[in-house]
């Protein structure tokens, strides 16, 4: 197993398995470590929170996510031989600081994990970096041309890569007050574009 980033929508079952490959991070190390305690994981399994139910051997009255162990680190253009396939690992933090995504460079696709994705992109976490984010998005973003298809983590299967320049251009606009972003719940500011929003803390946009 290797995770786009340690945040517990993506690792809810590294335990099970015996060879957990991870960037070398003490973030990663903690998140490995602790796991996530029912406490942090309620709201994300109340009905509210899904769009499907839960499997049946899962008691969201008290689900955690448990520690694992880490077999194995990864580092930044390590290529993984898949058999068959062979994906390079791109170290992009700033959605979390040991967010990657993987590049298979024979078939033009990039695996973006939550760095880029059609909806609302998280940017408000505890640990998000914004000026990391824009700083590594630049990275896929010169990537687009070769790219034939974008794989994100979440929401739509599949993305053209021209999302990456547009999301290079869209945080480019926030980061110089260019544009106004929208009010949310939970002191949480959203900046809306065609195919994607930023949801960020309020006062973090430009």
């Amino acid at each position: 197993v290797f995770n786009f980033h340690t945040h517990p929508d993506h690792v809810g079952g590294n335990h099970e398995f015996e060879r957990v490959l991870a960037i070398d991070t003490e973030y990663t190390r903690r998140h490995a470590r602790e796991g996530f305690s029912h406490e942090t994981m309620r709201d994300q399994v109340a009905p509210d929170a899904l769009c499907r139910p839960l499997p049946p051997a899962t008691d969201p009255s008290s689900y955690r996510v448990e520690p694992w162990r880490i077999s194995g680190t990864i580092r930044d253009g390590q290529r993984i031989d898949l058999g068959g396939r062979t994906l390079e690992v791109l170290r992009i933090p700033g959605h979390a600081p040991d967010a990657a995504a993987l590049l298979d460079r024979e078939r033009g696709l990039l695996f973006t994990g939550d760095t880029f994705y059609e909806g609302p992109i998280y940017l408000f976490g505890e640990a998000t970096d914004l000026q990391a984010y824009e700083t590594t998005v630049e990275r896929p973003a010169r990537l687009a041309p070769s790219l034939e298809l974008l794989l994100p983590g979440h929401n739509t299967p599949a993305s053209a890569p021209r999302m990456l320049v547009s999301l290079e251009e869209a945080l480019a606009a926030v980061t110089r007050g260019e544009v106004e972003g929208e009010s949310r719940p939970g002191d949480r500011v959203e900046y809306v574009f065609e195919r994607f929003t930023l949801l960020m803390k309020a006062g973090a946009g430009g």
